[in-house]
């Protein structure tokens, strides 16, 4: 009996292991990557926000490193194995100062997040190495001129959207109209913005509804029709999985609503 309960620890602790590298492993036919990179350090000025996975594609910074296979074999081999040694880390907000493409037939097969204390590969969170940071640097150093590019590669630009649920929100929303005509103190226009969070397989997990405030601050919107969008959203509105969306991003909806026509 005994012998039984060793055995089954040690295939519970072989699976475990398995299953971790398997998520850390990258695509097996790597022929191609792009690597975007700003800088390790801040300037020193107090942001409002962090840059996310998904934000670099928009806001990052639009020069970047080509590495090739076949021209590039000893950088590709260095980096596949110090990203396949990355041990996990915990779940929290990131700062992205690093995102790589990597591409099998001119396919994009993996993207990886990178800030001084983390890793976002496949959905999951790794710390970030001295040694991956050096070689992003050599990247960078050794391939200043040769292989730096503007983005012409394809990158990912859809990385959040809605496959769902917002007819039934706008439904909902014109039957609302003329209850809000009837009273005078509401605009004509109200502009209204959801912030939803959103977990990777596309659910929304929280969200928050509110009236966008004019210069003159006099216009209002019912509560209850606020509460009412926060649980339409949560309950119906479905977007894309995404395994570069985190837990704290937040993903905006802006809509307006036209109360009376001019």
């Amino acid at each position: 009996m005994l012998m039984k309960e060793y055995l089954l620890i040690i295939l519970f602790c072989t699976l475990s292991l398995s299953l971790n590298a398997q998520d850390v492993r990258l695509h097996s036919d790597i022929d191609s990557l792009y690597v975007m990179f700003e800088t390790w350090y801040d300037d020193g000025t107090i942001k409002s926000s962090f840059m996310t996975c998904t934000d670099f594609d928009e806001f990052g910074t639009k020069d970047g490193y080509v590495l090739r296979k076949g021209i590039d074999d000893n950088m590709i081999f260095s980096l596949r194995r110090e990203i396949e040694l990355l041990q996990e880390s915990t779940e929290l907000p990131m700062d992205v100062k690093c995102k790589m493409y990597f591409y099998s037939s001119d396919t994009l097969v993996n993207t990886i997040c990178i800030d001084e204390i983390r890793v976002l590969l496949n959905g999951f969170y790794y710390k970030t190495t001295q040694g991956l940071r050096n070689i992003i640097d050599r990247i960078v150093s050794c391939n200043n001129s040769k292989n730096k590019v503007k983005r012409k590669i394809t990158y990912r630009n859809d990385a959040n959207y809605k496959i769902s649920g917002m007819d039934s929100v706008y439904s909902y929303l014109r039957s609302q109209i003329p209850l809000l005509s009837d009273h005078s103190e509401i605009c004509d226009t109200l502009d209204i913005t959801i912030a939803s969070r959103v977990d990777r397989k596309g659910n929304t997990i929280f969200a928050n509804s509110f009236l966008l405030k004019r210069k003159d601050n006099k216009c209002i919107m019912p509560e209850k029709i606020l509460q009412h969008l926060n649980e339409m959203f949560k309950n119906m509105v479905k977007w894309n999985p995404n395994n570069e969306r985190t837990k704290f991003d937040i993903l905006p909806t802006f809509i307006r609503i036209v109360v009376r026509e001019d």
